[in-house]
């Protein structure tokens, strides 16, 4: 009894081993895309990159310790300081560096402005004075002039007259020279304080624009000098495109004329542009004419520094090609020339995956034109085709 019941499990055992060593493997998961139609336009393909239509530097005009940076809505309603990427409107103030040593000096200056009223107001008191004993004096001139003309006066009398007229006069001339000694302090003092309060008016650092933070390289409690960049900002409600192009494109271009323009970020959206400048020589170098195209971004959708493409000449009609995603390209086999892709086929209830060797065209952003291998509407593998092999069951997921 017990050889036939260890001869029967042995025989369960094999047939285990057996059910396990034929039973199919799960299908593999992957994540498919299907080839799409591009209708492109023939020409010469440039590369550009986004820039803003108006950046600017703002730079601290007055040194010192930074106190206050300005403050914008966070996450849950608290307030955080401003950085990249925050709009800010023109005349905010982004920045301020502390003030009292500033204020300190505009008050000596309005203090010294008092002294200097006071003392134009006591020079004007001396003048009024003066000028009130010259009347005086010259009044006692001309009766001295009409005694000596009558013999009644001596010339002795009449010269000591004259002699106090002239001292008066001389009183008067000085006064006036103080009054306007006096003068000259009161308007130096004013354009001091003019300047100090330009000075304290420096201390704050504000946006000339409405604009988007580009950089902020200040922070609380910084030291800063005079000419020191504080912030970087950016008017991106439009934006402009440089390339260059040789001297036999230059000449088929003109300012105002359109130029669409794709971008790698945002591959299926086309951008309309016009062209707002042509360079009008060369750059000594690279021997290039550069082009501007602006492009309207009041949508936002295009950033500074996104990466885009522009095509330059060709037929005005666009002609239709087959694209699929990059990550769907892989090599046939190991040390294979050529390039490939694997279709999904369907066929008796499961998904198969096919290797097709497949011809490329151009790269248009994160995509790649096919010129032979695949129909539009088929699907491709994009995700796990490099551990899929010819023939595997796969299993789609979204």
């Amino acid at each position: 009894m017990v050889a036939l019941v260890a001869l029967a499990l042995a025989g369960a055992l094999a047939g285990c081993r057996r059910e396990q060593k034929t039973a199919a493997p799960p299908p593999r998961p992957v994540r498919v895309a299907a080839v799409e139609t591009y209708a492109s336009r023939d020409g010469v393909p440039y590369s550009v990159s986004i820039r803003p239509a108006t950046q600017v530097e703002l730079a601290f005009k007055v040194g010192g310790y930074v106190d206050r940076i300005h403050q914008v809505a966070g996450i849950e309603g608290r307030s955080r300081i401003v950085q990249e990427g925050d709009l800010v409107t023109k005349d905010t103030v982004l920045a301020h560096v502390k003030a009292a040593d500033y204020e300190a000096r505009l008050g000596q200056m309005r203090a010294q402005l008092g002294e200097a009223q006071a003392a134009q107001e006591t020079a004007g008191f001396q003048l009024a004075a003066a000028r009130t004993g010259l009347a005086q004096a010259r009044l006692d001139l001309d009766r001295a002039q009409a005694l000596l003309d009558t013999r009644s006066l001596t010339r002795a009398d009449y010269d000591a007259t004259r002699s106090r007229h002239d001292e008066a006069r001389a009183r008067a001339d000085a006064a006036a020279a103080q009054v306007e000694v006096a003068r000259a302090r009161v308007e130096g003092a004013r354009s001091q304080i003019r300047e100090g309060e330009l000075t304290l008016g420096d201390t704050s650092l504000r946006s000339p624009m409405d604009a988007v933070v580009l950089k902020r390289r200040i922070e609380l409690g910084s030291l800063v000098g005079a000419g020191a960049v504080g912030f970087v900002v950016a008017d991106v409600r439009s934006v402009k495109a440089v390339f260059g192009v040789p001297d036999m494109v230059v000449a088929g271009l003109r300012l105002g004329q359109p130029l669409p323009l794709t971008t790698a970020a945002l591959p299926d959206e086309i951008f309309n542009g016009r062209i707002t400048a042509i360079a009008p020589s060369a750059d000594p170098s690279s021997r290039v004419f550069d082009v501007e195209v602006t492009i309207d971004n009041r949508s936002g959708r295009l950033r500074p520094g996104m990466i885009g493409g522009v095509i330059v000449g060709g037929g005005a009609s666009p002609r239709a090609q087959a694209v699929l995603p990059l990550s769907a390209v892989v090599r046939p086999a190991a040390g294979a020339d050529g390039y490939a892709v694997f279709v999904v086929e369907e066929g008796g209830g499961r998904q198969t995956a096919r290797l097709r060797r497949v011809k490329l065209g151009d790269a248009i952003g994160n995509r790649i034109a096919v010129t032979d291998g695949v129909r539009t509407g088929e699907r491709v593998i994009v995700a796990g085709a490099a551990l899929t092999t010819d023939g595997e069951a796969v299993q789609i997921v979204p």
